[in-house]
């Protein structure tokens, strides 16, 4: 709503529609006044609210010191410490700006989780080329667990939480194939998609469970007598 709307039909300048005693006037003059100054504030403290948990979301706290977005990934070791997951993979962004030429370029990513304890959440840390680009944050820390149920274990839990919550798997396949496709008439990019099936075999004659994931983050359970 322009501003303009809530000074009691006032055209003038900006400043002067919003003088005190313009608006002592309009809320005088204008019973509706108060009900739409009213809304024009809330919104305003909606929008400053979202953009701080924005703000929010994208660091925290490694005891006192702060992880921002582009911190180095020395930074985080400095003030973190050693990840308690990590992960690595490359990407290529290809360049054609003529039939006859092309150019590669290799992007570097890594992929660093953090437990911060059972009373702290799980923060998942993305580089790129060495410099932080993205902090996502999980559930709380569930510490070192064999509650490893479907229960427990949800379509888009990271390989560390599952790795904390049932250990081990007794067997493991994966494939991975590389990704094209298009970012503009110019830049093209290549990628790699990896499966990965973790197979459970519980004792006691229970039926084997096999955890799919796809680019690290779980996909699908499945269960089964066989690997």
């Amino acid at each position: 709503m322009p501003i303009k709307l809530i000074c009691c039909g006032f055209s003038g300048a900006m400043p002067k529609c919003l003088t005190w005693p313009v608006l002592k006037h309009c809320l005088r003059t204008d019973p509706s006044m108060a009900t739409r100054l009213k809304l024009v504030l809330l919104l305003l403290a909606a929008a400053a609210l979202i953009a701080a948990i924005a703000r929010a979301s994208d660091s925290f706290y490694c005891g006192e010191q702060l992880i921002e977005i582009e911190d180095s990934e020395q930074d985080v070791l400095t003030k973190c410490g050693v990840p308690d997951y990590t992960e690595t993979w490359e990407e290529e962004l290809i360049q054609k700006p003529q039939e006859a030429f092309e150019r590669s370029t290799r992007i570097s990513y890594a992929e660093w989780i953090y437990d911060l304890g059972t009373n702290h959440f799980i923060r998942v840390l993305l580089f790129r080329d060495g410099v932080l680009k993205d902090v996502q944050t999980r559930g709380y820390g569930p510490g070192p667990t064999t509650d490893c149920t479907s229960k427990t274990i949800s379509v888009g839990d990271t390989k560390f939480e599952v790795l904390r919550k049932c250990g081990q798997p007794q067997a493991r396949k994966h494939t991975t194939e590389k990704r094209m496709e298009p970012i503009d008439a110019v830049h093209r990019r290549r990628y790699p998609i990896t499966v990965e099936r973790w197979t459970y075999m519980p004792k006691g004659g229970a039926l084997a469970r096999t955890i799919v994931f796809r680019n690290r983050r779980v996909v699908d359970i499945e269960s089964g007598n066989n690997p």
